[in-house]
């Protein structure tokens, strides 16, 4: 899983923080359905960070992105993002090719 970040902005809100407009993608550069966000690090940690290095802001971005950004939460939802688009274009298949196409009548 890879992130892309489109920019980064200071806070006017009084709170120091630096906003980073951030996006989870897949390897192929696709955007992870519904996974954007803006992380908000306060400004002495992203000055400390931004003296470290690129590891270091990463690192910073990580600490500061909270639940459900590592890894392994995005690729489980981008998984599950694109069984639900194939499972999805089966039911539309069969309604197409049983039924004539939607709307569709039915009974439970």
């Amino acid at each position: 899983m890879k992130y892309r970040c489109d920019k980064v902005e200071s806070r006017s809100d009084g709170t120091g923080d630096v906003a980073w407009d951030i996006w989870a993608i897949d390897n192929d550069g696709n955007v992870v359905s519904g996974k954007h966000k803006t992380v908000l690090t306060p400004w002495d940690k992203t000055q400390v960070a931004l003296a470290n290095g690129a590891n270091a802001l990463k690192e910073l971005l990580k600490t500061h992105a909270g639940i459900g950004w590592d890894d392994v939460s995005l690729t489980q939802e981008a998984t599950a993002n694109l069984n639900s688009i194939n499972v999805a274009e089966n039911v539309n298949s069969l309604v197409e090719n049983n039924f004539g196409g939607f709307p569709v009548e039915f009974s439970l």
